[in-house]
């Protein structure tokens, strides 16, 4: 997590910029180079991380805007220390969503002289991006170009070749419904919606649909491909060379017309299959989240914009789906449970971790590989993040061995933020933070705001709310605890997490509306408020929740269905940082409940294992505050 000197990739990329040869008789004032891939992937495979490449920074999301004389990277609260420390002398970081910042559209518009081409690869931004970006741009007399070669890859030496991971079939006993059962009622959601097909990009939909996994992505469970599926028939399109007779022949038993053609070929195929749409006056559902180089291809009195059809149903899971997460929650647990009690305990007199494993970058992979030696291991499901001290307020912290490697010591925090797959159909997320040592030195100021953010947790964890609530309307529950002090953190509070799938999905429960999915029975997600102070140190407390059905004095008395939250994550959080005084007696509650649940179930499960010493500082973990 150190900068490095851009100066000749710039230098380079400024040079193609002003090469109207190479872009059509055009020239370019500014070129934006998003975070993401053709699916709008949050994860990337390394040939597909060109803004890294270009500016140095690392975080999941941002995006990169170079001019002739600037060159200028916006992203959100959770990446301003990282991008601080990653971005070279080069580049200005534009903190996105605070009042003095203004967004990548207006300062195009304040900055560059009419009739100036801004230029960008559409098959990486989304269409109503795209869309809202020309539009206003256009407004100002400037001109969005979409280029039929991406700049960066022109630049990029060595550039990483795609990667093409062995296919993994799920059986249906794990993911409750087969191929077929899900085209069915994907089909008759097109009929309602008087749409011929649909074209899947989104990858995590692509493997929940087709009940197939792989691992072409870093801490995913997909594979590259795209999806067409119409009335009559289903087109795949992938590395063709991976897919054996067995698995094409099990497609095939989903649906008798099921094609497969080659990956590379997918536009080229799509711009003939939407000029025989045109004949038959046939309608095509294009997801919200597709490209926009897709929605070009297509006519526009044909498109129906909608969420996809899949985002929605893959959301909520099933009884097989439910059942496989609880179980592997709980081998997750007990994993993170024993790696807690070994680093706790190493710092009070016992070594259990060797000393030189004691820096962030070697503890966070001694936790990865805890986890893949349980049963059942797929992959991380994202790059573990382990923060000791200042490095815990850079809120998605990656240790590196750099120099800003921190050697764990006694007597600070350190956040601890890591998941997993498992092979029978579950995902996990979960952070804790630690204070180390003797808790003597803890101040009383760090302890209550350990004891707000525990507080938001909890509130959040209890509430009760009509089933289809809009998920921002729960994010204040979880920071009106910090609220109260003059404390907030600047990340979302919340998010879905997928079966096998991408660890992060709809819905997001954040202080800001997102897309038009609610919060549903049977849904997993997240609840992980937290606090971060620059240069000192960062706390988040996290549990991935289901939601049920609750338990109220009134049964459909307003002819509304409500839910509640039930713990998925059983690991204890660390009570000798509790101000009890600050806890209500509903929140004193909840945690003494939570602690017992956590020994319960995980304590006999260590027992099970033999861990006894574990199992006897769980023990006292737990024990009523």
């Amino acid at each position: 997590m150190s900068s490095r000197d851009t100066t000749k990739f710039l230098n380079r990329l400024r040079s193609l910029m002003k090469d109207s040869k190479l872009l059509n008789g055009n020239e370019l004032s500014a070129y934006i180079i998003p975070s993401t891939d053709a699916h709008n992937s949050e994860y990337l495979s390394p040939k597909d991380k060109r803004r890294n490449f270009i500016s140095n920074f690392s975080g999941s999301a941002g995006t990169a805007l170079v001019t002739d004389k600037n060159a200028l990277l916006w992203t959100d609260g959770r990446y301003f220390l990282q991008a601080s420390r990653e971005l070279d002398s080069n580049w200005v970081l534009m903190k996105d969503g605070l009042p003095d910042t203004p967004t990548m559209a207006d300062w195009l518009c304040a900055n560059l002289p009419k009739n100036s081409n801004v230029g960008i690869d559409a098959t990486l931004y989304q269409h109503d991006l795209y869309f809202n970006l020309d539009k206003k741009l256009g407004s100002h007399g400037l001109s969005l170009i979409s280029t039929e070669q991406n700049l960066v890859d022109l630049i990029w030496e060595n550039r990483p070749i795609l990667s093409y991971e062995p296919l993994l079939q799920i059986n249906s006993c794990y993911t409750g419904f087969t191929t077929q059962q899900k085209l069915d009622i994907i089909r008759a959601e097109l009929g309602k919606k008087s749409a011929f097909c649909t074209v899947i990009t989104s990858l995590d939909e692509i493997a929940w649909l087709l009940n197939i996994r792989g691992h072409d992505i870093p801490f995913g469970a997909v594979f590259f491909s795209y999806l067409i599926i119409d009335l009559e028939k289903i087109i795949l399109f992938t590395k063709l060379a991976r897919l054996n007779e067995s698995l094409k022949s099990y497609l095939r038993e989903q649906d008798k017309n099921f094609e497969f053609l080659e990956y590379e070929n997918f536009y080229s195929f799509f711009e003939t299959y939407a000029n025989e749409l045109v004949k038959e006056n046939n309608r095509v559902l294009l997801p919200s989240t597709s490209n926009h180089f897709i929605y070009s291809l297509t006519p526009s009195e044909l498109i129906i914009e909608d969420l996809s059809i899949i985002a929605r149903l893959k959301c909520i899971k099933n009884k097989s789906e439910i059942d496989a997460a609880k179980k592997i929650h709980i081998r997750d647990s007990v994993v993170l449970t024993q790696f807690l009690y070994e680093v706790d305990s190493s710092f009070k007199g016992k070594c259990l971790i060797d000393e030189k494993i004691l820096n962030e970058h070697d503890l966070a992979q001694y936790l990865d590989k805890k986890r893949s030696e349980q049963e059942g291991f797929f992959a991380c499901s994202f790059e573990t993040i382990c923060g000791f001290g200042s490095n815990g307020a850079i809120i998605h912290y990656k240790p590196k061995l750099d120099e800003n490697n921190k050697k764990i010591e006694k007597n600070n925090f350190l956040l601890i933020d890591s998941g997993a797959h498992y092979f029978d159909m579950g995902t996990t997320d979960v952070t804790r933070t630690l204070y180390l040592g003797d808790i003597s030195t803890c101040s009383q100021y760090q302890k209550e705001c350990f004891t707000r953010v525990l507080k938001g947790h909890i509130q959040l964890a209890m509430r009760v709310f009509p089933n289809g609530t809009r998920p921002e309307h729960l994010d204040s529950f979880a920071r009106q605890a910090l609220w109260e002090a003059g404390l907030d953190y600047r990340h979302g509070t919340g998010h879905g997490v997928g079966a096998l799938l991408n660890v992060h999905e709809v819905p997001v429960i954040a202080n800001r509306k997102g897309v038009d999915i609610f919060v549903n029975e049977n849904m997993i997600i997240t609840d992980e408020p937290g606090y971060y102070e620059n240069e000192n140190f960062g706390i988040r407390i996290e549990n991935c929740n289901l939601t049920v059905k609750a338990n109220t004095k009134y049964k459909y008395a307003s002819n509304v269905e409500f839910i509640t939250f039930e713990p998925l994550t059983l690991v204890p959080i660390q009570k000798d940082l509790v101000i009890k005084d600050l806890l209500d007696v509903e929140e004193l509650n909840w945690f003494n409940d939570y602690h017992q649940r956590c020994f319960k179930i995980v304590g006999q499960q260590l027992l099970n294992q033999n861990k006894n010493d574990a199992y006897k500082w769980l023990q006292e973990q737990t024990q009523p505050l």
